[in-house]
């Protein structure tokens, strides 16, 4: 099928260093053909894999020019967040926001929120916004900063135990990215998010 994009999820349950699982005899026939096709230069496939744990990749795998770039995905920052919350009030979902509103203080208050969490926030304050209309019988429909408000209350985000995990992950960086300027600019993100959270405590 190439040229092409292949996406392997999950990776490290292919890929994991020789003696960490019971290898499949099947199994380690495909991983020594992926190797060895990574390996080509006539590949004509961009490889793209997601693991939560990198830390159990086999050596061979991350040789340069097997994979060539390696990108941690952290928490959204403050840029990200505002970013997602724009795609989903304005593009993916068209909610009609009121003029009060503000995504930019919501993006600031919603630290150590996932992807998925943002957009489900903005599910919720349509949800909420939607059922104050109907108890008003008004006819004009907008979200307001209030019902971001109330949704954002209904949220039970472990901080500590995010906290927790970002450092974990922002080691995992540190040792694993090999891109030097890329690994600068997210310690600069990482730093200036912990300053925000430790503002907050």
């Amino acid at each position: 099928a190439s040229p092409c994009i292949l996406l392997i999820d999950e990776v490290d349950q292919l890929m994991s260093k020789r003696g960490t699982i019971q290898e499949h005899e099947v199994t380690r026939r495909v991983k020594n053909i992926i190797l060895e096709w990574l390996g080509s230069e006539d590949r004509e496939t961009i490889v793209l894999c997601t693991t939560n744990r990198p830390e159990d990749l086999d050596e061979a795998f991350l040789r340069e020019g097997r994979i060539d770039l390696r990108v941690p995905i952290l928490y959204p920052d403050y840029k990200a967040r505002l970013e997602i919350l724009k795609v989903h009030t304005g593009i993916v979902r068209r909610v009609p926001l009121s003029q009060n509103v503000s995504l930019e203080s919501i993006a600031q208050r919603t630290q150590l929120f996932k992807g998925n969490e943002l957009e489900h926030l903005v599910k919720l304050s349509q949800q909420i916004a939607f059922e104050r209309i109907l108890r008003s019988k008004s006819r004009v429909i907008r979200v307001t900063q209030r019902d971001f408000e109330l949704a954002l209350q209904s949220f039970t985000i472990n901080y500590e135990q995010r906290k927790k995990e970002l450092q974990h992950y922002m080691n995992l960086a540190r040792q694993f990215v090999n891109d030097k300027r890329f690994l600068n600019e997210i310690e600069s993100v990482y730093t200036s998010e912990k300053s925000r959270l430790d503002l907050l405590e």
